[in-house]
């Protein structure tokens, strides 16, 4: 007879329990997305009506860049709630499950972990990257694309019936994740390049690999090339372009594009310090292998994670203040403990695992280093053209915790048992917030709409709160109402915000 214990043991590691965890996940996704509300651009273009799909997808092959499927469905999707709340909470579900299963299998530790930096990731990525819609379409799917093909490749058998299948699947695959943002483009064809240099290397014969990077190769060049045939590249000149091109100061844009993804980097605080963490209790365990000042330094420089919240925060409070001098001093001190504290990790991983599991580590590293690399040449570059780097470097932290041995069952189920408590918290954290601002969107629109009805010029938008967890939501310029609230001609038209409260005592 078994004990008690060992039932609920049991019961823990059964494979129904991984399902009902990535149950869980899954209506967490749908929860979070339902409350998500339309920000800057959303508002703009097909915001609002019903244009077809074929009328869309004329629109979007004209409309300047190659960035086609990305467009289309952010375009398409942007005015259907359901379908858009169905496909955006898929691939939120696909994200996090698929980085678990390429990095560790599709097991519990691996999905809690993966949600945990899912819903735990820098609000200055979520609001770009998962939030607004139009940046969502552009820079999630890829990555999510990239994982699944890699997930495929990864559990590839050659005598599988399903062989010819994944080989076939590779092509559209390769193909439709180029078609979403340059920078994502770039960096997807990177890794089909060394997948074929590794398969070489290893003399395997891995036929979805280089059906892979041939379709990957097709879909950056028709993501590249097909704006200049179809002569439309010119269109987008004025929105991304480079630092190089003379429209501003080279050294200025480049210093400020420095200043603002460091910022973002550092801000990712929950990978960092759950990295700090895992390598400082792997430190402990194997202290004989460094002399005991080496171990203090290691601990000292991985101990700064915890410190960046701090630093980086401020920097954002005054940079919003207007404060420069305290700006740079907060964002100085924040650049200086994050460069240290990435010396101490590389250190650690490099001195604390196997040659193996270093250079997997080394080498995602290293194609995360070049992903912000590419950024500093080019404008605007925001936080969501970062989330593939935090997928990189989340790969990361979920591949050392499955090659890192833990004590016993006990400690497992501790950690687990903190991931999942901190995704209930960061899924209520977000809720709330993004709840808040749906019912101050809803009011917002009614709003307008009753203005409209009487004819007025000067139409009142009411600002939405929380400000800082959505991208431009209260944009002064006014540009992207104009393009929705409208009466034909935006220029007809003056905007400005008035609070919510000032909205509800106006109501009385």
């Amino acid at each position: 007879m078994k004990t008690i214990a060992e039932k609920q043991n049991s019961n823990i590691r059964s494979k129904t329990s991984t399902h009902l965890l990535t149950l869980f996940i899954a209506l967490s996704t749908v929860l979070i997305s339902f409350f998500f509300v339309n920000t800057s651009d959303d508002y703009y273009g097909t915001f609002g009506t019903t244009k077809g799909a074929a009328e869309i997808f004329k629109q979007i092959v004209y409309f300047g860049n190659g960035r086609f499927i990305g467009n289309f469905q952010s375009e398409y999707l942007t005015h259907r709630f359901y379908m858009n709340l169905g496909v955006r909470a898929l691939y939120i579900f696909l994200f996090i499950v698929l980085l678990a299963v390429l990095a560790d299998g599709y097991k519990k530790m691996a999905l809690v972990f993966s949600a945990v930096l899912t819903f735990g990731m820098t609000k200055y990525i979520f609001r770009e990257a998962v939030v607004w819609v139009h940046g969502f379409y552009n820079y999630f799917p890829p990555v999510v694309l990239l994982l699944l093909s890699l997930v495929l490749i990864k559990y590839y058998k050659k005598e599988s019936k399903l062989s010819a299948l994944i080989t076939i699947s590779m092509i559209p695959l390769g193909i439709c994740q180029q078609l979403h943002s340059e920078n994502t483009t770039m960096i997807n064809l990177v890794i089909a390049v060394l997948l074929v240099v590794f398969t070489l290397y290893r003399k395997e014969n891995k036929a979805p690999v280089f059906s892979y990077a041939a379709s990957s190769f097709i879909g950056c060049a028709i993501m590249f090339l097909a704006p200049r045939l179809l002569g439309v590249s010119d269109k987008m000149e004025s929105y991304r372009g480079s630092i190089a091109d003379g429209k501003y100061s080279l050294i200025g844009q480049l210093w400020s594009n420095i200043f603002y993804l460091s910022r973002i980097i550092c801000s990712m605080y929950v990978l960092w310090i759950m990295l700090a963490i895992l390598l400082m209790t792997k430190l402990y365990k194997n202290r004989d292998k460094f002399s005991s000042k080496a171990r203090a330094l290691i601990f000292a420089g991985l101990s700064l994670s915890l410190l960046l919240p701090c630093f980086i925060e401020l920097s954002y409070s005054y940079f919003y203040m207007q404060e420069d001098r305290k700006t740079l001093f907060f964002w100085f001190i924040g650049a200086a403990a994050f460069a240290l504290y990435i010396i101490a990790l590389v250190v650690s991983v490099w001195k604390l695992y196997e040659k193996k599991v270093a250079i997997v580590c080394g080498t995602v590293f290293a194609i995360a280093l070049m992903s912000v690399a590419e950024l500093l040449v080019i404008y605007p570059a925001g936080g969501r053209c970062l989330f593939i780097t935090y997928a990189l470097f989340g790969f990361i932290f979920i591949y050392l915790l499955k090659n890192t041995k833990m004590d016993s069952e006990r400690v497992k189920i501790t950690m687990m048992t903190v991931g999942v408590v901190f995704t209930v918290l960061a899924v209520g954290i977000h809720t709330y917030h993004y709840a808040a601002a749906g019912k101050v969107n809803a009011a917002r629109l009614d709003y307008v709409e009753q203005q409209m009805e009487k004819g007025e010029r000067t139409i009142e938008i009411i600002e939405l709160p929380y400000e800082s967890w959505l991208h431009y939501p209260n944009n002064s310029s006014g540009v992207y109402f104009g393009n929705f609230f409208n009466y034909g001609n935006p220029d007809e038209m003056e905007f400005v915000f008035i609070s919510y409260d000032d909205y509800l005592a106006k109501q009385k």
